[in-house]
């Protein structure tokens, strides 16, 4: 079994560790029937909409991207480079998605309109002064590139960005350079060795060894898949100081899936965390890996936390569990909750339960 998400609620959640990348289907204020040929939305240019992304009201944000997927042709790259420094959304995940969700999924949705022939102008980026464009441009390559690939030149930009002054760029880089995987990223093989040795940040050592371990499985024959170990420094990080490297930590233990049952001990401890982020992600990466549901009642008490983004993915995760006790919960949520994102996910989620439970059914 291959390093992956094993879930459709953990393929977002793992993405925090370096982007809330989500490929969820485009919502009302996206739906490409509704693209505009014009060029304008609602008598604003696309330069006039993405000058409002770094407006001081939030709701002007989240409706400044909303019109930018409404035109035919979504200035992609301008969004992302004018994407609000103060955000930093190549690091930091946890807190940005608390405060974010909507305007970062419409950013999912303006990323999914890119293809190869973005690259030349990623690479580009890849030397851009500040450290956000630096890691946005990696992680958005490592989604891009494919293996064989070797005219985009795209490992050796990433490889110098090892050594980066900042250490989410280090880490950006790290992670992309996995993600392409193939003989092309073997290359890069010795510079992520050294940098699980001597690179300071234990976020950018684990992403590193994450990716060195994606890289293996990339060449090897299917035959001769190299056995899959958690390394202690990823459980060492379920117990740091710093909620963030908890939280990412789990994230990327769930991407061990059932080869990641070493972990189940640490990931139970973190149930009663102070912090809901890191409460949510191990629930989360304990069902991915045990496919059992002891981390039910950690999410049904999240689908009552402040935080509308935990309340969401632990609806998700609920719902994915098919627990058919759960149904009233959902929709009780999905007809209460103040936030259409977590409605929408309880609906889903309480579908999900009473088709589960349909299907289990037996024949009369």
């Amino acid at each position: 079994m291959s390093i992956s998400a094993s879930s459709s609620v953990a393929r977002p959640l793992l993405a925090l560790a370096i982007l809330l990348f989500s490929a969820r289907g485009l919502s009302a204020e996206g739906d490409p029937d509704k693209k505009s040929a014009k060029p304008e939305v609602d008598g604003k240019t696309a330069a006039q909409w993405i000058k409002l992304l770094t407006h001081e009201d939030q709701e002007e944000r989240h409706l400044a991207m909303q019109k930018l997927l409404e035109f035919e042709t979504p200035p992609v790259l301008e969004i992302v480079t004018a994407w609000p420094a103060e955000n930093q959304f190549a690091t930091r995940l946890v807190d940005i998605s608390m405060q974010e969700a909507d305007l970062l999924d419409g950013l999912d949705e303006v990323i999914l309109q890119l293809d190869v022939d973005a690259l030349p102008d990623l690479i580009k980026l890849l030397e851009h002064k500040e450290d956000r464009m630096r890691a946005t441009a990696a992680h958005l390559i490592g989604v891009l590139a494919l293996p064989g690939e070797a005219e985009w030149k795209t490992v050796g930009p990433l490889r110098k960005l090892l050594t980066d002054k900042c250490h989410y760029v280090r880490e950006a880089a790290a992670g992309a350079l996995g993600d392409i995987g193939g003989t092309d990223a073997e290359e890069a093989k010795a510079d992520l060795e050294k940098v699980v040795k001597e690179d300071t940040d234990l976020l950018v050592k684990i992403g590193a060894l994450m990716s060195l371990q994606q890289i293996a499985e990339s060449v090897s024959e299917d035959a001769a898949k190299p056995k899959v170990v958690i390394d202690p420094l990823i459980l060492k990080a379920l117990s740091h100081e710093d909620e963030y490297v908890r939280a990412s930590a789990a994230s990327y233990v769930a991407e061990f899936g059932e080869l990641g049952t070493d972990a189940l001990p640490e990931l139970e401890k973190l149930f009663k965390d102070k912090s809901t982020m890191v409460r949510l992600m191990a629930a989360v990466a304990h069902w991915d890996i045990s496919g059992k549901p002891k981390s039910l009642p950690v999410l049904l008490e999240l689908l009552n936390a402040k935080e509308g983004v935990v309340r969401e993915y632990a609806a998700y995760c609920v719902g994915d569990m098919g627990d058919k006790t759960v149904y009233a919960a959902l929709r009780k949520l999905a007809e209460e909750d103040p936030s259409r994102r977590v409605r929408s996910a309880a609906r889903d989620s309480a579908a999900n339960v009473q088709d589960l439970e349909v299907e289990a059914a037996p024949e009369t």
